[in-house]
């Protein structure tokens, strides 16, 4: 993507990838809150 940013493929509808998607943004997001820096 042309942001950089890490993508994710998930299909909630099937449940596919869902936990995996929901796991890895939570773990940046807890890496951001411990470095100080808004989510």
């Amino acid at each position: 993507n042309f942001r950089g940013v890490p993508s994710f493929n998930a299909d909630a509808l099937h449940g596919l990838g869902v936990f995996e998607t929901l796991k890895a943004i939570s773990e940046l997001v807890l890496k951001k809150l411990a470095a100080g820096t808004a989510a």
